[in-house]
């Protein structure tokens, strides 16, 4: 069983991980270990592990604070999510068949009147269409999702890159794999 330290760390580690904690907030202890209901020593080792990992720094005049996105960590978490995505857009398009292709060039389509038109009606997409839905990995899916997104919604706040960029960067994805299926001829 985990010890109480290390709950901790897994939970302060995700919420600055996926962005609940702002860059540059103040983590301090007494607050943590109220709200996680646990004393303030192993909430104090916890936040000594999230600066030895570099999530957080600590200053002798201001405590523990969430750490800065820097232009690598952002150039980093966005090859990342390029790499992540071309895999997927190249299993997509390996095992997506006829009927996927078909989908991808209908939301195409509707990308495109809806961009001439200045974008104000861009298709709702279902989860599975994505690029990593599409390729039928369950736990690609999961993975991109659940693991990956709260770091790419915190790195696109870095960036500030807002909502409607982050939508159209989803459109694009589908974009990649219908040309992928298409360049690669997996259309059956």
């Amino acid at each position: 069983m985990a010890s109480a330290a290390e709950k901790a760390y897994e939970v302060l580690k995700q919420r600055v991980i996926g962005g609940t904690y702002a860059p540059g907030a103040q983590l301090k202890e007494e607050h943590i270990a109220r709200e996680l209901e646990i004393s303030r020593t192993p909430v104090r080792a916890a936040l000594k592990r999230l600066v030895e990992d570099g999530l957080a720094i600590a200053d002798p005049n201001r405590g523990v604070r969430v750490a800065e996105w820097t232009e690598v960590d952002i150039e980093e978490t966005f090859d990342l999510r390029g790499m992540l995505e071309a895999h997927a857009a190249d299993l997509a398009a390996r095992r997506g068949g006829e009927a996927l292709a078909e989908r991808l060039d209908a939301l195409n389509e509707q990308m495109a009147r809806a961009i001439t038109k200045g974008g104000a009606a861009l298709p709702e997409l279902p989860g599975t269409i994505g690029t990593s839905g599409a390729a039928r990995n369950a736990r690609l899916t999961v993975v991109t999702t659940n693991r990956f997104e709260p770091s790419m919604t915190a790195a696109y706040q870095a960036a500030g890159i807002t909502v409607q960029a982050v939508e159209n960067m989803t459109l694009e994805e589908i974009f990649v794999a219908t040309v992928l299926a298409k360049r690669e001829g997996k259309r059956q």
